[in-house]
């Protein structure tokens, strides 16, 4: 179930760098997603939640710094569901081990992402557009 453009637009934010990464962490959903009629796909699922995890490790970390540095005001809320999701991650990881949780987890991921994106990271969006100026944002 490629997403593609549609996610693009979507949940665009024009802040080059997160715009980047949130795309890398659809994409390897992408490809969980379409791996899920092989039979490859437990061998799939381990790697590509292996890959997630960095992923998202590098990415929570350039939003947090950019809360920090922006006194966000809700940036403990925001690490926690940071958190949340990473422990959630590493539960997923070892259930793959002994079952085959590929469709389940790879619904999960995209659930999260998408709603994590569209309410959680929008917030903090506006709370950079009033502090910032527009130069390291494209329009």
């Amino acid at each position: 179930m490629d997403q593609g453009y549609t996610w693009r637009e979507k949940y665009r934010f024009h802040i080059d760098r997160i715009d980047e990464q949130h795309g890398i962490l659809f994409d390897l959903i992408d490809t969980l997603e379409s791996a899920l009629a092989s039979d490859e796909r437990w061998m799939v699922l381990h790697s590509l939640l292996e890959e997630i995890q960095h992923w998202a490790k590098i990415h929570f970390s350039v939003e947090e710094s950019l809360m920090e540095i922006l006194a966000y005001p809700d940036l403990d809320d925001h690490l926690a569901s940071h958190v949340g999701f990473l422990r959630m991650l590493e539960s997923k990881k070892a259930k793959s081990l002994k079952e085959d949780v590929a469709a389940e987890t790879a619904v999960w991921l995209r659930e999260w992402l998408s709603h994590h994106i569209d309410v959680e990271d929008r917030k903090y969006v506006s709370h950079f557009r009033r502090f910032v100026p527009s130069s390291p944002f494209k329009s």
